[in-house]
């Protein structure tokens, strides 16, 4: 068994456990020292990590078998498996913030949500849940990958003959100093919406080209799509897995996620302000 690892409760033994001490929910919280948000997702039977279903059960003091039958049975846990699912935007990943419990990681070339991952972050605390950290990598200003990407999404919004002509000019320095600014305006508002409900923020950038937008909560859920010409995300097509599918198909596909987020990690490194990257003369090919 590992304490990351995902399992589903019986939640109806947890709750007649509970009200046999004369517990409310908060009680339960309180013994086990987690969110009262997290006891009511364990009493709907909603997957949970192993670690925090372990405190429940010593609160109750039962065996962790006696709420998480699958432990018990094998042949149970191997009949949970999940399926590679594809949803028509990505408004599903705020669902899984909501249950965050240790990290997020978004990987993006400009990562424009900022205002939506305040409220779902800000909801999410009232629950007085752990603080996840969380990491956001968007595409440096050093190199012209995320001037590009902004281009392409401007030109979706011309005449489909002029996109052609759009996107065939050499990129010039007045696109890619306004990336430069997006950049920065975009890196202080995750922090600001971030800051107060996350135990650290912190924004990153990569130096390669934009290959997969990728969202990760708890490395144990994954959503992912590719970049779509002439538009952003937020509203295409993304896929979603995680992490307890025993398909085979699907956990090469798992591990090649992994791969694609390990990649993006080595090749970034932690943002510079704009006074720093003007001190440095850091403006990639700018200068």
């Amino acid at each position: 068994m590992k304490a990351g690892a995902y399992y589903t409760p019986n939640g109806r033994e947890i709750r007649e456990r509970r009200k046999i001490k004369e517990w409310l929910a908060e009680d339960l919280a309180d013994a086990a020292g987690l969110g009262v948000s997290t006891v009511k997702r364990s009493e709907r039977s909603q997957k949970m990590q192993l670690r925090s279903l372990l405190k429940i059960a010593k609160a109750l003091a039962v065996d962790i078998e006696v709420i998480v039958p699958s432990l018990r049975d094998p042949k149970q846990a191997q009949a949970t498996k999940s399926t590679l699912r594809v949803f028509g935007t990505w408004s599903r990943v705020e669902r899984k913030i909501l249950t965050a419990e240790q990290s997020i990681t978004i990987i993006d070339s400009y990562f424009g949500e900022y205002g939506r991952l305040g409220l779902v972050l800000k909801e999410r605390a009232i629950n007085h849940e752990p603080l996840p950290s969380m990491e956001v990598y968007m595409a440096s200003p050093e190199m012209d990958f995320g001037a590009q990407r902004q281009r392409e999404a401007k030109a979706g919004l011309t005449r489909e003959a002029g996109q052609k002509m759009a996107l065939s000019e050499q990129l010039e320095d007045s696109a890619r100093n306004s990336y430069e600014a997006y950049f920065h305006t975009l890196a202080e508002n995750i922090k600001s919406v971030a800051r107060p409900y996350t135990g650290r923020i912190d924004v990153f950038e990569y130096h390669c080209m934009p290959s997969l937008r990728i969202i990760a909560i708890d490395d144990f859920h994954f959503f992912f799509g590719w970049f779509p010409l002439f538009a952003q995300n937020p509203n295409h097509t993304c896929f979603y897995l995680q992490d307890d599918d025993l398909d085979e198909n699907v956990a090469i596909l798992l591990r090649e996620i992994r791969f694609q987020i390990e990649g993006v990690k080595a090749v970034s490194e932690p943002m510079l302000d704009s006074a720093e990257r003007l001190r440095l003369n850091r403006h990639g090919t700018i200068l």
